[in-house]
This record gives structure tokens, sequence and C-alpha cells, in this order.
């Protein structure tokens, strides 16, 4: 993570009315890697995450979303929330961050509760992006085009 004097990098996942960013530079950002080393699976419900978090929360934001797919579970910290059948599910921990931000901080496949620590850093993370914001120390990337 970086200190308080360091720039912290966000990825834009997707950007409309709303904007969904993760934290960290395309190349080391845990979000969009985790999720694209699941999707490249074929696992269908990091899949619709890909497309929850780069389509349609950047067009509707949170609260047009159905109790399913967002839930806040404590201190500003919230989950996006994709399963298809049974077993492991993806989850997506985020904050808001002012009207019209999203910030991620981590996603991985959970079978029951979310461990406490990754709340935790969630906790810190947003800290540590309010902090950078206020000091104009946050810089976005896009994720590069894919070639074929």
């Amino acid at each position: 993570m970086a200190t308080p004097a360091e720039t912290l990098h966000c990825t834009v996942l997707g950007s409309a009315e709303f904007t969904v960013l993760a934290v960290g530079h395309p190349r080391n950002c845990q979000v969009l890697a985790e999720l694209v080393r699941l999707a490249a699976g074929d696992n269908k419900s990091a899949l619709g995450m890909l497309a929850l978090l780069q389509e349609r929360v950047p067009r509707t934001g949170i609260d047009q979303l159905a109790s399913g797919k967002w839930k806040l579970l404590r201190d500003k910290i919230g989950e996006f929330r994709q399963s298809r059948g049974r077993g492991r599910q993806i989850r997506v921990l985020a904050f808001r961050a002012g009207r019209s931000v999203v910030v991620c901080s981590s996603a991985f496949e959970k079978e029951r509760r979310i461990p406490d620590r990754e709340i935790d850093n969630a906790i810190a993370q947003r800290e540590q992006y309010l902090a950078a914001v206020r000091a104009g120390r946050v810089q976005l990337h896009t994720i590069p085009e894919q070639s074929e």
C-alpha cells in the first residue's frame, strides 16, 4: 500500500454516470487480476461480476442494484455479490467515495462468511484512498486493450 506521501494508483473498471475504480495499477490490481483469473476458467460468476462492475454499476450506480447484488457490511464497506449455482461465490469488497465513485478493494471466492481480515483491509484501503484524494495523489489508469 502507498504511504500518505506516495501516489495511489487506481484502475478504472467502468465509467458512465458513475465511475467504478479498483485499487492498484492495471499491472498489479488485485481485483482485476482475480476476476480475470477466475473468468479464464469460464467461471460464469466471475464473468457476471466483470459485467456488473464494468457495465451495469457505471450506468446505474449502487442504489439501483437488486438487493442480492450489493450489501452494506460494516464501517462503510459493502460487497458486490455474484453467484451462479451452488458452491463458491464471487465477492468484491468496495466503498463509496463521494456521490458518483465506487472503489473496489478486493475480489475473492467465498463459501461462507467474509473473513474479518478482508473487511479490515478494505477499511484501511478506504482511509488510504480518501487521504490520497485530499492530498491530490490519486492517479487513474485505464485497462489496456487486449490484442486478439
